[in-house]
């Protein structure tokens, strides 16, 4: 939409920035029409009962009760329509379909690290398929972060030691922007980059020029730090009194301590870093913490590691 030639927003790369524009101009036609209603009362007031205007002032009214239900159920039906269509618009920006695909962000001063599916990383640029559906996982390696893509309409806060997670389908190909909306440092106006849509096809090629997944990194990994002699099976058996990790993921477990949590990527990455923290029941607080010795991006491996031995990952074609 264009006044006069000049863009009233910018251009609209995803599907859901519609409904996103829909929901501003509503509220802004809404308030505008309220604040023009009250303009014309207070200046008709002004006019007909100025100083020296013949006006009968005597017994000025108390009160009208058809016209205080008419402002006040007149206010409750646009305050409804304006929720409506941002509840609406909020549940199509917040809630991923279970088609997308799932691409890694960690934030940091002052640089945006991505990965994808296949392994294939960059900075400060995200290279996506145009017409599909792609799930942003994010978290950050130090500060309050947000990632923002004004054309796409979403943006969403990145925080540290927490996983959040925005989705977007980009329906244009192109270069947009890509920023952080919140403060984060003193070089907060440099973390910028882009997002660079391209075909489906241009994106299989651009991905297959990596050398290992998430997950074949995450089995390094979990081989590396020995994982494997406490979490698997040893002549038949579990001899480490440490829980088995095949089916674990999305699964519900007892606590040692009382209560139930379900295994998520948040409740692995805090059984890795603070494994006292929330023990199985039925077994013993004796895992070492690994706070300090994993980065971000390996404790991401790991958790996808973990996710593929139950049947929950993303393979190198970015379907889930």
């Amino acid at each position: 939409m264009k006044i006069g030639g000049v863009p009233l927003f910018p251009q609209q790369a995803d599907t859901g920035a519609a409904g996103v524009d829909m929901v501003a101009l509503v509220v802004c036609a809404i308030c505008g029409l309220l604040a023009l209603g009250v303009l014309v009362a207070v200046v008709y007031f002004l006019i007909r009962y100025r100083a020296g205007s013949d006006v009968n002032r005597d017994n000025p009214p108390e009160g009208h009760l058809p016209l205080e239900l008419s402002w006040v159920g007149g206010a409750v039906v646009l305050s409804l329509v304006m929720f409506i269509f941002g509840a609406r618009a909020y549940y199509d920006l917040r809630v991923a379909p279970t088609d997308s695909f799932e691409i890694e962000v960690v934030g940091r001063q002052w640089m945006w690290k991505i990965r994808h599916p296949s392994g294939r990383r960059e900075i400060n640029t995200l290279h996506v398929p145009l017409g599909t559906k792609i799930k942003l996982k994010m978290i950050s390696r130090d500060v309050i972060h947000s990632f923002y893509l004004p054309e796409f309409r979403t943006k969403h806060d990145v925080l540290p030691g927490r996983y959040t997670d925005l989705w977007i389908e980009p329906k244009k190909l192109g270069r947009f922007t890509l920023a952080c909306s919140e403060y984060c440092g003193t070089d907060h106006s440099r973390m910028k980059g882009e997002v660079v849509v391209v075909t489906p096809e241009e994106y299989e090629s651009w991905q297959a020029l990596s050398p290992l997944t998430s997950v074949q990194r995450g089995e390094r990994l979990y081989l590396k730090m020995a994982c494997d002699s406490c979490h698997e099976y040893q002549d038949g058996q579990v001899v480490s009194g440490a829980p088995l990790l095949d089916g674990i993921y999305g699964s519900t477990v007892g606590l040692e301590a009382g209560g139930s949590t379900k295994v998520d990527d948040d409740y692995l990455r805090r059984s890795i870093l603070r494994p006292k923290a929330q023990v199985v029941a039925g077994f013993q607080p004796i895992m070492p913490t690994y706070e300090g010795r994993l980065s971000e991006e390996e404790l991401l491996d790991l958790i996808a590691y973990i996710r593929s031995r139950s049947g929950s990952t993303v393979d190198d074609g970015g379907k889930k």
